[in-house]
């Protein structure tokens, strides 16, 4: 009995040895604990079995940094400009038209002064005399302002100032035709003076006194000109006639205009 049970444990002795480690006298190896890691890698060892898309793969890939001394690209600056285009204009507002007189120079506003217009071929080549329509309505006008004692409304009827310039060859016409404005402003208002209690002027008509052409050089001018001296205009005063007198008118072009309404001076 001893011997058959002595066997049978043996025999289940041989088996648990065949079987299982821990008979063997062998320890067995613990479970790895599982990490954070490990759902990562999972995944990835279970992606690597599908092909990634470019936008997987751009969106997957790691943020690169730049090297040590790496220099960064430049920002966008917008498109690049062609060097062979021409720069584009800018609009300056419409062209101004420059007059060049007979013998050059440039003619136009400086420093605030008119610009001084083109020379006409009355006083360019000589021919007759300018009629007298301009004059006569020159005397139109002065006779009301002398009447006043006003000369401001009738400025204008002093050789303007643009063709002055061009005329007279001075250092300084501007300010000899300044002169001739004062000149002609005092006397103006001692015609008034010299009326008396005169009330009343009415034009009657006007005649050319003494003229002469004055060729180029003469009289201090770079432009020849007619000049006439001592015109007159016959006005009633209510009671009788008088005669008043412009010293001197010269022309521009067809139109004449006063140099000097009183006695000349210098």
């Amino acid at each position: 009995m001893k011997r058959a049970r002595s066997a049978a444990a043996m025999l289940a002795f041989g088996i648990c040895l065949a079987t299982i480690p821990a008979c063997r006298g062998e320890r067995e190896a613990p479970a790895a604990a599982s990490g954070p890691d490990d759902a990562p890698a999972a995944r990835a060892a279970g992606a690597s079995t599908h092909p990634q898309s470019d936008a997987e793969r751009t969106a997957a890939a790691p943020p690169v940094e730049p090297g040590e001394g790496a220099t960064p690209a430049p920002a966008d600056a917008g498109p690049a400009l062609d060097a062979a285009s021409p720069p584009a204009l800018v609009d300056a507002g419409p062209a101004l038209d420059v007059v060049l007189p007979p013998g050059g120079g440039i003619v136009g506003p400086a420093g605030g002064a008119p610009a001084v217009p083109e020379v006409p071929i009355e006083n360019r080549e000589r021919g007759e005399r300018p009629g007298a329509e301009s004059a006569e309505a020159l005397a139109r006008r002065l006779l009301p302002a002398i009447l006043a004692g006003d000369p401001t409304p009738v400025r204008d009827l002093v050789f303007p100032l643009g063709p002055f310039t061009l005329l007279k060859d001075l250092p300084d016409p501007a300010a000899y035709h300044r002169r001739l404005v004062r000149w002609f402003e005092e006397d103006l208002r001692a015609k008034r003076e010299e009326l008396g209690g005169v009330d009343a002027l009415e034009f009657r008509r006007f005649r050319f006194g003494r003229c002469e052409w004055v060729p180029k050089g003469g009289e201090g001018n770079r432009i020849p000109y007619w000049s006439c001296r001592r015109n007159r205009i016959t006005a009633w005063t209510g009671r009788r006639e008088i005669e008043v007198e412009i010293r001197v008118l010269i022309h521009w072009g067809r139109d004449w205009y006063v140099t000097h309404l009183g006695p000349v001076r210098r």
